[in-house]
């Protein structure tokens, strides 16, 4: 391990992401995203590590952690997943060693149980699926199982908003993903601010071009192909935060 990435795990997570007088609330519309489920309350204290955050975000795969300062019991900021990808990320050339390797030598790229729907499958049958497996998205195949979209449970936020709710929702999922390109076709004035593009990558991509790709297009996920198109898995923010985790044999900073 570098020694940039060994000293910034033991720094205070006040010391990475600044004072607490500017905290950054995260936009609402980002809550859309978690599953339907109780979370416990996992915070972080202002001593707490760069790795605690890590540990918490990783291991208990939560999105967000509230950052309390314990002297006069408030909330002074979120540290999400996404916010720890774009730290990695703005650090990148600083550990080499690790971001360097391809994902299949890490082990990220493992098939795994992916929850999909096929394109002729209605939008309420892709977001039934996403209640009931606990994820944020589902992947749209096409006939010959191919990648086509990606229906995330950002979108109910603008089927609860649009006049003719019940439309979209007997909506194929092709046509609601087109429709969703524009606002307007679902009878709506603002511009939907949501990606319908399922970005995809390979075991031989390294863990930086991931991070950089993460951030750069500030998505929760992406999909891994196989060596013949298959769909193999899906890379989410958690997966990459906890290579970092399993890297390390250096625990003694998680606080007990």
């Amino acid at each position: 391990m570098t020694p940039w990435l060994r000293c910034v795990l033991h720094d205070s997570i006040v010391i990475i992401f600044g004072s607490l007088h500017h905290a950054h609330v995260p936009d609402t519309h980002s809550y859309a995203e978690q599953p339907d489920a109780l979370f416990p309350f996992l915070p972080l204290e202002i001593s707490s590590s760069f790795f605690d955050a890590l540990v918490l975000l990783s291991k208990c795969r939560v999105k967000r952690l509230p950052l309390v300062d314990d002297a006069v019991g408030d909330i002074v900021n979120i540290v999400s997943q996404s916010s720890m990808v774009h730290l990695l990320c703005q650090h990148i050339g600083q550990f080499r060693e690790l971001a360097d390797q391809a994902l299949g030598e890490l082990g990220l790229a493992t098939p795994k149980l992916v929850h999909s729907i096929h394109a002729e499958q209605s939008v309420h049958t892709a977001f039934a699926l996403i209640k009931k497996s606990g994820v944020s998205a589902v992947p749209v195949l096409g006939e010959s199982n191919e990648l086509i979209g990606n229906i995330s449970a950002r979108h109910a936020f603008y089927v609860v908003l649009a006049p003719n709710k019940l439309r979209l929702l007997q909506m194929s999922a092709t046509a609601f993903l087109r429709a969703t390109q524009d606002a307007a076709e679902l009878g709506m004035d603002l511009k939907a601010n949501i990606s319908n593009s399922a970005i995809t990558c390979t075991a031989t991509d390294t863990l930086a071009h991931i991070i950089s790709r993460m951030d750069s297009a500030h998505i929760h996920r992406i999909y891994l192909l196989g060596e013949s198109g298959s769909l193999d898995r899906v890379l989410s923010l958690c997966d990459v935060l906890e290579a970092f985790v399993t890297s390390t044999d250096d625990s003694s900073c998680v606080q007990q």
